[in-house]
């Protein structure tokens, strides 16, 4: 068809070879049950009306989710009416399915995901999913993350495209790489503590497109999404704790993708489920917004806690990952390699 023809006569046309060998060879579309049991954590602060969508989402899933093992909320001390809707929640999932635990305050992302982790139900889980409180789990989300997995066993992490609510074409989060950035020019300060050290910047080409299918593939890359990220308990325990230094959020999650593509872990983008986020990613944290100063921070620490080397070598493990990735699945839709 006009997608084998595509993919045929034009290989630098990516997402048409990674679309084609997913119709041919179907791992990235088909079901697939986790090899053992799931736990779902997540953390809330003040969106009770989100976070109602988001576990009303998740309970209708569950029928489509087996590998669910239980679910564990943490309330970072909300005044709102969070602790009704979580009330609620666990009178109708019952105490064996949902618990709750509520803090006093509010810990921030990264020490609530640490501390999620370290809850029994976790600990005797094999695998670990961590979800935002304002999200729209379409019924299939676990068993294609676990397709995900069954493809590529030894990832780092796992996670999915992201689009708008409210606008679905727009596009949040999809597959992600990461560019490492020349040195500063001559007489410039180029030290991890200068203004303008920037040592990397990451994708944005699903930011200058609608979503009308292209980026509906499974393949590794550099960083995923944290709105819905499921890790290999083990792979989560080795590569350890989400650092505090991004409170009370943002960045957390890329920082930690880092670290697991440090170790040698790549992560795997899952295009074949795609994840309504309620939040319009970018409009809080604009400039002049409550959020800005806070995500400006974060990412000012992000780019001075790596090195240019450290950058460079992950940018190439991601890169090596990819091509090999696109090299194996070319070579077997056209029975013939690609020279690099």
């Amino acid at each position: 068809g006009v997608l084998a023809e595509l993919a045929a006569n034009h290989p630098w046309c990516v997402n048409a070879t990674l679309a084609l060998y997913d119709l041919v060879c179907p791992g990235a579309l088909k079901s697939a049950a986790l090899p053992g049991p799931a736990a779902v954590l997540l953390y809330t602060f003040n969106k009770a009306a989100e976070l109602e969508v988001t576990l009303a989402s998740l309970e209708r899933s569950l029928q489509d989710a087996p590998g669910v093992s239980r679910i564990v909320v943490l309330d970072n001390g909300s005044t709102d009416d969070t602790p009704l809707v979580l009330s609620a929640a666990a009178g109708r999932l019952g105490a064996d399915a949902l618990r709750v635990v509520r803090l006093p305050v509010n810990v921030g992302a990264p020490a609530a995901r640490n501390w999620l982790r370290r809850e029994p139900e976790a600990a005797s889980a094999e695998f670990i999913v961590y979800m935002d409180d304002d999200v729209d789990l379409p019924a299939h989300w676990l068993t294609r993350l676990a397709a995900a997995h069954a493809a590529y066993p030894g990832a780092g992490v796992y996670a999915c495209k992201v689009v708008d609510q409210a606008r679905p074409l727009l596009i949040q989060s999809a597959d992600l790489h990461l560019e490492a950035l020349p040195p500063a020019p001559d007489g410039q300060d180029d030290s991890r503590t200068a203004p303008a050290a920037r040592r990397f910047e990451m994708s944005t080409l699903h930011h200058q497109v609608l979503d009308f299918g292209q980026f509906d593939y499974l393949r590794p890359c550099a960083s995923v999404t944290g709105c819905l990220h499921m890790f290999a308990a083990a792979e989560l325990e080795a590569c350890g704790d989400f650092d505090l230094r991004f409170s009370p959020s943002q960045f957390d999650d890329l920082d930690h993708d880092l670290r697991l593509l440090a170790g040698g872990k790549v992560p795997v983008f899952q295009g074949c489920l795609s994840l309504p986020h309620l939040k319009r990613t970018g409009t809080v944290s604009g400039v002049g917004g409550a959020g800005y100063g806070t995500g400006f921070a974060n990412q000012y620490k992000l780019h001075g806690k790596y090195s240019r080397e450290e950058i460079r070598r992950m940018a190439e493990l991601a890169d090596r990952a990819v091509w090999d990735d696109y090299l194996a699945k070319w070579t077997a839709l056209h029975d013939q390699p690609i020279r690099p």
